[in-house]
C-alpha cells in the first residue's frame, strides 16, 4: 500500500509539473505574440495599448484581404486628438466594435467618420466578450479625458446574458468561464461562471484554451436558457440588471446625446422590445435596421461576413453597410451638434 501511494504521488507530481509547463508555455507565447487582449484587475480583460498587428483576412466566400490593426493609447482602436477643437464621438461596444476582421479604416465607425462634415474626432473601444457593465466601466474610466460630445453605443443580444451571472453560469451558446464584473445589488462584484478553484482565477492556459475546446469540440449544445421568451424570469432579471447599469451610465454621461444600435438580432424578439424599452428608459436614441440592411446586401450578392476562421462577424462590406444605416439615422443630428459651435474656439 505504501508503494502504491508513492507511485500515485509521483504520477500526481508529474501531472502537476506538466500542467505547470503548459502554463509557462502559454504565458511565454502571450508575451511573444503580444495579444490584443490582456488581463485587467478591474475589467478582468482589456485591449492592449500601443500595439500594431498585420494579418490576412478572409471573407466567408473565401476572398482574402490584408488587415492592419493599430491599438493606440488605452487600447482604443482610434484615439482621437484630445487637443482638437472638433467635436468628439465616443464609440463603445464588444467584438463587433473590436472589429478584428477589418483594418482600422474599414471599421463602421471609421467609415461613419469619413461621411461626417464637419469632421469629428473619434474614440473607439471594443473588446470581445464585453457586456454592458464592462463597456460602461470603460466609458467611466476615460470620460474625463475624452469629454465626448456624443456617444455611439453598440449593443448585442448576448449582452443580456453577459450582464447576469445566473444566466451566464448556465448558458451554452454564450459560454464563458473567465472572471468578469457583474452589477449586483447596487455594486460591482467580480464573479466567475463555472468556477474551478485556482484555475479560473489564475491559470492563463485554462482561461484561454478551455473556451476554444468547449466551442469547437463536442460540449456545446442548445439549452432552454439560450432561447428565452420575454416572460422567462432569468430574461427579466437580465433586463433589470442592464437597466440598472444604464442608469449608472446615464448619471455619468449627463445630458450628452447617446445613440445605440444592436449588432445582432436587432429585430428579433424578445431582444428588440427589451432593448427598445431600455433605451427609452434612459433617453437613448435607438437605431434600427442593421440586420435588415445586412440581409439586403447579402441578397444583392454582397458578402458582408468574415470567415469563421478569423472570428466571423462583419467583413469590410458589412462594416460599410452598418455605417450607411448609422449615417442615415444620426448623420443630421451629428452635423447639428457640430454646427452649434460656429466659432472653433467656442467648441471647448
Amino acid at each position: 500500500m505504501r508503494k502504491l501511494f508513492i507511485k500515485l504521488g509521483f504520477v500526481l507530481a508529474a501531472i502537476l509539473f506538466a500542467l505547470l509547463c503548459v502554463e509557462i508555455a502559454i504565458r511565454g507565447v502571450e508575451l511573444a505574440l503580444q495579444p490584443r487582449s490582456v488581463l485587467d484587475d478591474v475589467l478582468s480583460w482589456k485591449e492592449a495599448s500601443n500595439l500594431t498587428k498585420h494579418k490576412k483576412g478572409i471573407r466567408s466566400d473565401g476572398k482574402t484581404y490584408d488587415i492592419t490593426i493599430h491599438l493606440g493609447p488605452n487600447g482604443f482602436r482610434p484615439w482621437g486628438n484630445t487637443n482638437s477643437t472638433q467635436r468628439r464621438l465616443l464609440v463603445i461596444g464588444d467584438s463587433f466594435t473590436n472589429a478584428s476582421q477589418v483594418s482600422d479604416d474599414k471599421t463602421y465607425y471609421a467609415v461613419l467618420a469619413g461621411k461626417l462634415a464637419p469632421p469629428w474626432q473619434v474614440f473607439g473601444y471594443g473588446s470581445s466578450g464585453y457586456g454592458t457593465l464592462q463597456e460602461y466601466m470603460v466609458l467611466d474610466r476615460y470620460w474625463d479625458a475624452i469629454k465626448p460630445d456624443a456617444v455611439l453605443w453598440q449593443w448585442c443580444c448576448n449582452d443580456l446574458c453577459n450582464n447576469l451571472f445566473e444566466w451566464e453560469n448556465q448558458t451554452s451558446a454564450n459560454y464563458a468561464q473567465r472572471p468578469r464584473p457583474y452589477w449586483e445589488q447596487g455594486r460591482i462584484v467580480m464573479r466567475c461562471p463555472r468556477e474551478v478553484p485556482v484555475l479560473s482565477w489564475h491559470s492563463h492556459a485554462y482561461q484561454w484554451l478551455w473556451p476554444f475546446v468547449y466551442n469547437r469540440l463536442w460540449f456545446r449544445r442548445d439549452l432552454p436558457v439560450d432561447n428565452p421568451d420575454a416572460n422567462a424570469p432569468m430574461f427579466q432579471k437580465a433586463v433589470a440588471a442592464t437597466d440598472e447599469i444604464l442608469a449608472q451610465a446615464r448619471k455619468r454621461i449627463g445630458r450628452t446625446p447617446v445613440f445605440a444600435f444592436v449588432a445582432l438580432s436587432d429585430e428579433t424578439e424578445p431582444y428588440q422590445s427589451a432593448f427598445g424599452r431600455l433605451a427609452a428608459n434612459h433617453g437613448i436614441q435607438m437605431i434600427r435596421g442593421i440586420d435588415r440592411r445586412i440581409a439586403q446586401k447579402e441578397a444583392a450578392g454582397i458578402v458582408t461576413t468574415a470567415h469563421p476562421s478569423i472570428g466571423g462577424h462583419w467583413s469590410e462590406e458589412g462594416h460599410a453597410a452598418v455605417a450607411e444605416v448609422l449615417y442615415e439615422a444620426i448623420g443630421s443630428e451629428l452635423r447639428s451638434i457640430a454646427s452649434k459651435a460656429q466659432d472653433p474656439a467656442a467648441v471647448r
